[in-house]
């Protein structure tokens, strides 16, 4: 991640099968990131521990306006989405939260902005 030109402001992730240390670094890299304003990372399933850093991240960074993780139902609780959810009060710039999973009717997707949320 340390390789990441400043120029960049979107990351897409998708299916890499990321682990939770491979979450928590990203999270961590991001956390005082400023240029960085969407991140997407569908089908990592991502679980409780994942989501307790995501929850981290939302809460420090002041840059993020669009979060995407789709497939999360998988592996995440309801504990790892009130961990997210609950973070959104201490955060004022991310104004998208796309939770849902990817071979789902649209329907069945869910785009809440942070206010919706609280």
């Amino acid at each position: 991640l340390h390789l990441i030109p400043n120029s960049v402001n979107f990351i897409t992730l998708s299916n890499c099968e990321l682990s939770p240390r491979g979450i928590q670094k990203l999270c961590q890299f991001l956390e005082t990131n400023n240029t960085v304003i969407g991140v997407m990372m569908w089908g990592n399933h991502i679980d409780d521990e994942g989501a307790k850093y995501i929850a981290k991240l939302v809460e420090k960074n002041t840059s993020l306006g669009g979060l995407s993780f789709l497939d999360y139902e998988k592996c995440m609780s309801e504990n790892g989405i009130s961990m997210i959810a609950e973070s959104l009060k201490k955060n004022n710039t991310l104004r998208v939260l796309e939770l849902g999973h990817i071979n789902s009717t649209s329907s069945d997707k869910t785009s809440l902005s942070p206010e919706q949320m609280r």
